[in-house]
């Protein structure tokens, strides 16, 4: 096997290698130090950060002066299988990471489209004719309403197997533009 069939492995995902020979005591000194394309030092994801540590962790081998060429390629093949396994599982992990962001985004932009739809529907509901005074005595008769049913409620309470049932209240319309004055001083 040569060497860069050897090497290619350790370039998965826009990884990269550096390599230092370096004679150290009458032997060779190899220093194999892989580097990642998308390095996050700054991650709180355990699992990125496990995986970044063991993909970029560096190899130092000692080799004899004649048996270099041999030590090299043995070293790349058994660090090829490990390395590649674990950066596809960084991959992986990193665009699960992604899809769930992006889904968590969406439903985000969801709600927020959905607050003004329903601000709308309400806003529509509201007769564009009714006075202030319609909506002061719908106001009125809501908060009676509610006041009997507060007392209903309680004594619901003395009835066995019965819960209290909420009802909902209605809020005074908001005035219009083109009715209500402004007045900036």
């Amino acid at each position: 096997m040569s060497f860069i069939a050897n090497v290619l492995p350790l370039l998965k995902h826009g990884s990269s290698l550096a390599l230092t020979l370096k004679e150290v005591n009458g032997q060779i000194q190899i220093l194999i130090e892989p580097q990642l394309a998308k390095f996050d030092e700054e991650t709180d994801d355990e699992v990125v950060a496990t995986l970044q540590a063991a993909l970029v962790h560096p190899v130092r081998v000692m080799a004899a002066r004649d048996a270099t060429d041999a030590t090299l390629i043995e070293t790349l093949t058994k660090l090829a299988t490990p390395y590649q396994s674990l950066s596809d599982q960084l991959a992986e992990h990193q665009e699960r990471i992604e899809q769930a962001a992006a889904a968590a985004r969406a439903k985000a932009a969801e709600k927020a489209a959905a607050k003004p739809a329903a601000k709308a529907t309400a806003a529509k509901t509201t007769h564009k004719g009714a006075t202030a005074a319609a909506a002061a005595s719908a106001s009125a008769s809501t908060s009676t309403s509610a006041a009997d049913d507060a007392s209903d409620a309680e004594g619901d309470d003395e009835e066995a197997g019965e819960a209290p049932v909420a009802t909902p209240t209605t809020t005074e319309p908001a005035p219009s533009p083109a009715t209500a004055s402004f007045e900036l001083f």
